[in-house]
């Protein structure tokens, strides 16, 4: 017999069909349905299919007529209100778009509902006003000032880490004081014969120490040389620095340096340094090491742009410098220092610590009393603690014999830190 499909605008069963069977899959599985569940379906209207309630069921339906109004055919059931999840309009290029009103009014879905934020005074808590300084350093009624004043501590951390103090020089260079930027800046500024003489004496330097020599510009390798500049800065004692600095930010790695990690103290290092010259009644000194980076020998072939103050004697068209000793800008020239450094401190009988690489020790002690020292090593800054000033005066001569030194006596400075000794042998830092 011709299989007949059922019409698929209505759903009508053919009458020579089961009542129970649907043509194709469907019928099949409708039949399959109601063998496993014992449910019975029927066809509704516009062909879908509804399961008949039970009259229990019914009777709850009745009892919640009120609160819930049935839709009048089974597609209205889907129909709901997805307003909330309108475009934003300005994720839409549609200028034809326009969001509902439900959007306008509430975006985010929270109704009467407003996020409420808090309105508590945060003060810093007692931990971290602590790890600021120690009554050692500062008056307890400082703290307990600013513990109880959270707004003059607020202000404190604001100048401190306001951007001005870091932005440029306001003068100009017809001022005096005025740190030119560059070269062209001091040959041009009202201090040039300042500048010209600190260029001078940085230039003499690199000479004594044979920073590099100078070679015809036909004999390079082809590649681009390193530049230098000049950095012009009046130091805190109204001394007038000029230094010659390498773009070292243009060198290639494992081609122009490859190992650039270098040792420097540690805060805390200093700390005790000064609490055991506070306690012991030992002297502190300081030595700073004069162009420290100029020292140490360089492993790399690398070629530069002779600097500035040169190129009238040596036209930069005509020659070129190939390096021979690190110099200040390159990236491997701080661990080139330390390990020179290292060799003459440990030639002159210390010994490097193990928990600071940057200290070194050298223990003597005879009849006339106890001659060791201690040296802690930041970059070219020494700082010098013994209980013996004759002992502190031999290393300076020892150290003197190899690197030009600049001895600045007891410590008064180190990096930005004042040191301010007291009547009875305190120390303050500030």
């Amino acid at each position: 017999m011709e299989d007949r499909l059922p019409n698929p605008d209505s759903f009508e069963l053919h009458d020579e069909l089961h009542d129970d069977e649907m043509a194709g899959s469907l019928g099949r599985h409708v039949e399959a349905q109601r063998e496993d569940t014992g449910v019975h379906f029927e066809a509704g209207a516009s062909g879908v299919l509804v399961e008949p309630q039970s009259s229990s069921r019914e009777a709850v339906n009745q009892d919640h007529t009120q609160d819930f109004q049935q839709p009048s055919t089974q597609h209205e059931a889907f129909q709901q209100d997805y307003s909330y999840m309108d475009l934003n309009p300005e994720d839409t290029n549609d200028p034809s778009y326009r969001p509902s009103q439900i959007y306008l009014q509430d975006p985010m879905g929270l109704g009467d509902s407003a996020i409420r934020r808090s309105e508590r005074i945060r003060k810093p808590s007692q931990a971290y006003l602590d790890s600021l300084a120690s009554r050692s350093f500062f008056d307890s009624n400082v703290l307990q000032f600013l513990a109880s004043s959270p707004d003059v501590l607020l202000k404190l951390f604001a100048a401190a880490t306001s951007k001005e103090q870091y932005a440029p020089s306001k003068l100009k260079p017809t001022d005096k004081g005025f740190e030119p930027n560059g070269w062209k800046e001091a040959m041009a500024c009202i201090e040039r014969d300042k500048w010209l003489i600190a260029a001078h004496k940085e230039l003499a330097r690199h000479n004594k120490n044979g920073t590099w020599k100078i070679i015809p510009r036909t004999k390079a390798k082809g590649r681009k040389p390193l530049t230098l500049r000049w950095v012009f800065k009046i130091k805190y004692d109204g001394t007038y620095k000029a230094r010659l600095v390498a773009r070292g930010f243009r060198q290639i790695k494992d081609l122009d340096y490859h190992e650039v990690y270098a040792v420097v103290a540690k805060p805390m290092s200093f700390k005790i340094f000064t609490a055991i010259a506070a306690s012991k009644g030992w002297l502190l000194h300081h030595v700073d090491i004069m162009t420290a980076f100029l020292y140490a020998e360089l492993k790399e072939p690398i070629e530069i742009e002779l600097p500035e103050g040169m190129q009238d004697e040596y036209p930069a068209a005509d020659f070129i410098g190939l390096l021979q000793k690190t110099i200040y800008g390159l990236k491997q020239s701080p661990r080139e220092w330390y390990r020179l450094l290292h060799d003459v401190l440990i030639s002159i009988g210390f010994v490097r610590t193990q928990s600071d690489h940057s200290i070194f020790i050298k223990k003597h002690t005879d009849e006339y009393g106890d001659h060791s020292l201690y040296v802690m090593v930041y970059v070219d800054d020494l700082l010098v603690l013994s209980p013996s000033e004759s002992a502190i005066q031999q290393f300076k001569s020892a150290i003197s014999r190899h690197f030009d030194i600049s001895d600045k006596g007891i410590l008064e400075r180190y990096l930005v830190i004042n040191v301010i000794y007291g009547d009875h042998r305190e120390i303050h830092l500030s």
